[in-house]
């Protein structure tokens, strides 16, 4: 039997759907890689038969290991906790393992070569720790892929109007070309969606931050840490990789914005100090203007009321750091 060297790393809570074809999407590119492969799902408790799938996909594709486990203890299922628990069950099971694709239910790898050449790419340069993909939609338009490490301007302008000017998006400049001509570029920070790095520096720092980051920004500590390490990361400019959840909504949408606010408060604090709680009579001032500028809409609209209660929500913990 050929040695598996890469490990793919998915979580799956109440997604049967996507899964169904993020799975499938996958198969076809493992077998054509040079080595063998494994699939490793982290199933935090579905109840929408996504367990059963997983383990009807393991008996069809015998070539291609497939690995359901749950979160243990079974109380534990963030998405941070998920990573970390398939890649040390990977590892335990097979200690061959260099490389760790992480892809998610929302994924599909029309484009087989995508993989190989992402493998071929950190081979021919040690300094990177992974790459990503410039990931497309289902109907082909550009899709985010990555992010600039970011600022306390971003976080003060919320993630809105930041968007809008473009504070936290990141410019790539240095593009380079491998060998088979494919475009490729550093990036500061790469989403796990779907995203390649090596076990080497995924054990070195530590894997991620289940306490501080279990949901939200989890990816870009991650980045962060690997990058003071002393590695990078890179994207390759290929078609055929999609990140996109045809409209279907994660379980853990409700909290996003709590959750987003939370983490980048606690992801500046570590990374630039505890300078950052300055930001707090900033920050309340902001949610108190777009709860203002709400409350008259909330009148007519379903939607603009959850946003209302979110900002109140925001207002009172903010000074708490979002705790």
């Amino acid at each position: 039997m050929r040695e598996i060297q890469l490990a793919v790393i998915t979580n799956s809570f109440n997604r049967r759907d996507l899964l169904g074809q993020a799975l499938p999407s996958l198969l076809e590119a493992l077998r054509d890689m040079p080595f063998a492969s494994c699939i490793v799902v982290f199933d935090a408790g579905s109840k929408d038969g996504s367990q059963d799938y997983v383990r009807e996909m393991a008996a069809k594709n015998p070539d291609v290991p497939v690995h359901l486990i749950e979160p243990d203890p079974p109380a534990a299922g963030s998405f941070a906790d998920g990573c970390n628990q398939a890649v040390a069950h990977a590892l335990r099971q097979h200690p061959s393992v260099k490389w760790c694709f992480f892809y998610e239910t929302d994924n599909l790898l029309p484009n087989h070569e995508a993989l190989r050449e992402a493998v071929r790419l950190l081979e021919d340069n040690p300094s990177l720790a992974g790459t990503g993909f410039t990931v497309e939609k289902r109907d082909g338009a550009k899709a985010g892929f990555g992010c600039a490490l970011p600022g306390v301007a971003g976080f003060l302008a919320g993630q809105q109007l930041s968007a809008r000017l473009h504070l936290d998006d990141m410019v790539l400049r240095d593009w380079q070309t491998t060998p088979r001509g494919v475009r490729w570029a550093h990036c500061d920070v790469v989403y796990t969606s779907p995203l390649l790095i090596r076990a080497e520096a995924w054990t070195r720092v530590g894997g991620m931050d289940v306490k501080l980051f279990p949901f939200t920004d989890s990816d870009v500590d991650l980045c962060w840490k690997v990058r003071n390490a002393g590695w990078r990361f890179a994207i390759l400019d290929m078609p055929g990789v999609v990140h996109d959840n045809d409209s279907t909504p994660s379980a853990w949408s409700s909290r996003r914005v709590l959750w987003y606010h939370q983490s980048r408060m606690r992801l500046l604090r570590k990374y630039h100090g505890a300078g950052v709680e300055l930001l707090k009579p900033l920050l309340f001032a902001r949610h108190l203007v777009e709860w203002l500028l709400l409350a008259p809409r909330a009148l007519f609209s379903a939607r603009a009321r959850q946003s209302l209660h979110t900002r109140a929500m925001l207002l009172g913990r903010v000074f708490h750091g979002y705790e």
